[in-house]
C-alpha cells in the first residue's frame, strides 16, 4: 500500500514544471543564463520542499529524504527545461503544446498513485516515457525500494533534461541568426 502523499504528486509536479518557465521568462526576459539557472534552482528547491512535505507533513517517507528530494528535483527539471526549450525554439506555440501534452497526457498517464501497470496496455508504458510518469516511478523507487527499479526512470528524466537544453540551444542559435538577418536590413533602410 502506498502511503498518503505519493499518489498526489503528478498534478503539483506538472505545475512545478510549467509555472517557473512562465515566471522566470517574465522576470528574466533577456538573460538566458540566469533564466536557466533560475529553473534549475527552482527544481532543486522544489524537490526539497516536496520531500519535506512528504516526510514531515504526510509521513509518507521516513529515511530517504535526499533521494526523494533529488528524484523530485529531476522530475521538475525534466518538465521545465523541455518546456523552456520549446518556448525558446518555437515561441509561445511550442510552449503551449508542450504544456498541454504534459497536463493532459503526462499527468493522467503517470500512474503515480498506483504504478503504470494498472493503466491500459500501452498507455502505461507511454506514460512512463513522459516526465511525470518517470518522476513518479523514480520517487517511488527512492522512497520505498532503496532505488531498485529506478534506473530506467532516471535515464528517462536525464534524457528529457538534455533534450530541453538542446532545444534551448537551437532556439538561442535561431535568435542570433534572426538578429543578424535584421541588422543589414535596418542599415539599408537608414
Amino acid at each position: 500500500m502506498i502511503c498518503p502523499g505519493i499518489g498526489g504528486l503528478a498534478f503539483p509536479l506538472v505545475f512545478g514544471g510549467i509555472v517557473p518557465v512562465v515566471a522566470f521568462r517574465k522576470i528574466l526576459p533577456r538573460s538566458d543564463g540566469w533564466y536557466l539557472t533560475g529553473l534549475l534552482v527552482f527544481a532543486a528547491v522544489g524537490g526539497i520542499v516536496v520531500a519535506s512535505i512528504l516526510t514531515f507533513a504526510f509521513g509518507s517517507i521516513e529515511s530517504t529524504f535526499w533521494p526523494v528530494a533529488g528524484s523530485m528535483a529531476l522530475g521538475i527539471a525534466a518538465l521545465a527545461l523541455p518546456l523552456a526549450g520549446l518556448q525558446k525554439a518555437f515561441g509561445a506555440k511550442g510552449f503551449t503544446i508542450g504544456a498541454m501534452a504534459m497536463m493532459f497526457l503526462g499527468n493522467p498517464l503517470a500512474g503515480i498513485a498506483t504504478t503504470s501497470a494498472w493503466l491500459p496496455s500501452g498507455l502505461g508504458t507511454f506514460g512512463q516515457i513522459l516526465p511525470p510518469g518517470a518522476a513518479g516511478t523514480l520517487v517511488r523507487s527512492a522512497a520505498y525500494f532503496d532505488g531498485a527499479g529506478g534506473l530506467v526512470a532516471l535515464s528517462t528524466l536525464v534524457t528529457w533534461i538534455v533534450v530541453g537544453l538542446l532545444l534551448y540551444a537551437v532556439g538561442m542559435r535561431r535568435a542570433v541568426g534572426e538578429e543578424a538577418a535584421e541588422r543589414p536590413s535596418a542599415q539599408v533602410t537608414a
